[in-house]
C-alpha cells in the first residue's frame, strides 16, 4: 500500500468515527443530557425497584433472568420503532417533524423527541445484555493473584448489583418511551383541530413552525 492509499484509507476511518460520535452526539443532546439522566423519574424508580429485589442480583446466576427476557423484548422493540418511523411519512408525521416542544432546543421535535425516547430504551437494553454476559464470562474467570479482588464477595456484589440496576432501568425505560407514544394521542388532536389552519398557511414562506401541546 503507498503513502497515499494508506493516508486516504485513514482519512476514511476518522470521517467513520467522526460520524457515529456526531450521531451519537446528537441522540444526548436532545435527550437532554446527564441532568435529563439524573432527574429522570425512572431512573429513580429503578433504584428502589433494584432494593427491593435484592434476593435476585445477590446470587450467582442472576444473569439468565435477563438473557431469557431481554433479547425477546429487544426484537419488539425495534418492531415497534420501525412501525412508529413507518407511520411518520404522513401529514401526521410531518406535524410532528416541524412543531416544537415548548422549552425544548429548536430541533427537539415531537418525532425527534419521540425517536430519542426509543433509541434510549434499545440502548439501555443492549447495555444490560452486555452487562449480563460480562457478568457471566467473568463467574467462570479464575483470577490472577494480582486481581484477586475481582474474586472477592464484596466486589461481586457491588457490580450485580449495577448491572441489575442497569436491566431494571432497561425495563422501566418501556414505560418512558409509552409516555411518549400516549402524548402523541393529544398531538393528534390538537392536529386535527388546526388541520383546516395549517392548510390555509401552508402557501406562506418563512411561517414558524407550530408548537406542540404541552403536557400538564
Amino acid at each position: 500500500m503507498t503513502a497515499p492509499e494508506a493516508q486516504k484509507k485513514t482519512k476514511k476511518n476518522k470521517t467513520a468515527w467522526k460520524a457515529v460520535l456526531e450521531i451519537w452526539g446528537r441522540y444526548w443532546d436532545v435527550y437532554g443530557g446527564w441532568w435529563a439522566l439524573v432527574c429522570s423519574p425512572y431512573l429513580h424508580l429503578s433504584i428502589v425497584v433494584t432494593a427491593a429485589l435484592w434476593p435476585l442480583w445477590w446470587e450467582k446466576d442472576w444473569w439468565d433472568k435477563v438473557l431469557d427476557i431481554q433479547p425477546s423484548m429487544l426484537g419488539f422493540t425495534l418492531g415497534g420503532f420501525a412501525l412508529m418511523l413507518a407511520g411518520a411519512t404522513d401529514k401526521f408525521g410531518m406535524f410532528l417533524a416541524r412543531a416544537r416542544v415548548r422549552h425544548e432546543k429548536p430541533d427537539s421535535t415531537p418525532l425527534a423527541k419521540m425517536a430519542v425516547a426509543f433509541v434510549h430504551f434499545i440502548l439501555m437494553q443492549m447495555v444490560s445484555l452486555l452487562l449480563a454476559l460480562v457478568s457471566m464470562a467473568a463467574s467462570r474467570v479464575q483470577p490472577h493473584d494480582s486481581l484477586i479482588f475481582l474474586s472477592s464477595d464484596c466486589f461481586q456484589r457491588c457490580f450485580w448489583c449495577a448491572c441489575f440496576f442497569i436491566f431494571i432501568y432497561a425495563l422501566l425505560c418501556s414505560l418512558a418511551a409509552t409516555e411518549w407514544i400516549f402524548r402523541s394521542v393529544f398531538w393528534l388532536i390538537s392536529f386535527n383541530k388546526e388541520a383546516m389552519h395549517f392548510e390555509n398557511k401552508s402557501g406562506e414562506k418563512d411561517q414558524a413552525p407550530p408548537e406542540a401541546p404541552r403536557d400538564n
